[in-house]
């Protein structure tokens, strides 16, 4: 469906006039590049994890290499898609129990938090789709390592929006669809982290990012609404 003021919630960055062309979906494999370099070693850290629990495919090469010294081991091929997707918030709060724990079998940090990563992997095993609101809720409640889960991925979130805005060069603004932020919107309220990594493109590019603005779709039947608009004015 064709983006129109009236489709705007009414808490959204109003679009900058005049903007009369059609609003376009492009069709792209964006979220399978590898756009996800790290800014720390924690991350680093992160990207190793990840890339040990979503190994590449047998005879797959390496694609990437630490930058710590010649002949260290290469991290396999990382789509950004594993950190802006729902399970992105799962594998953050793991990364950072386990870090807190001593390790995968640890046996350090408190019973409390052992509990918690326990029950998370347990979630994450039995109903994978539900673990993510697990960890949101957690965060929402004040759970300090949820709460740090949450500030990464929307990190990581705002980084990717923000080259996607340099990439499609869509001065009218970018709509952010699915059904992600609109769960965790308390947290884009109460903290700056996700508009901040947005922004935050270097000395050259933020201030062009700065004028491409951010809408959340809080619509969740916004995409069969577009099929359903495509199906009618193709007909």
């Amino acid at each position: 469906m064709p983006a129109t003021r009236q489709h705007v919630p009414r808490d959204a960055t109003p679009l900058p006039p005049p903007c009369t062309a059609p609003y376009l979906v492009q069709a792209s494999e964006a979220g399978m590049t590898y756009t996800a370099f790290p800014r720390s070693d924690t991350e680093w850290a992160l990207l190793k994890w990840l890339a040990a629990k979503y190994p590449d495919p047998p005879g797959s090469a390496p694609a990437v290499v630490p930058p710590d010294a010649p002949g260290t081991p290469t991290i396999p091929f990382l789509e950004v898609e594993k950190l802006v997707c729902g399970t992105t918030l799962t594998d953050c709060a793991l990364f950072l129990c386990e870090r807190a724990l001593g390790g995968a079998g640890g046996g350090g940090g408190d019973d409390a938090l052992r509990a918690w990563a326990d029950g998370l992997r347990a979630l994450e095993r039995d109903e994978p789709l539900a673990a993510p609101a697990y960890v949101a809720a957690a965060a929402e409640g004040g759970h300090a390592i949820a709460t740090t889960a949450l500030d990464w991925f929307l990190s990581w979130y705002g980084r990717t929006l923000g080259n996607a805005a340099m990439i499609w060069l869509c001065y009218a603004g970018l709509f952010i669809a699915g059904g992600i932020l609109p769960k965790v919107a308390w947290r884009l309220r109460a903290h700056t982290g996700f508009r901040d990594a947005y922004l935050t493109q270097g000395p050259r590019m933020s201030p062009f990012v700065a004028r491409v603005p951010l809408t959340l779709v809080d619509d969740a039947d916004a995409g069969v609404k577009g099929c359903l608009y495509l199906a009618a004015t193709r007909a």
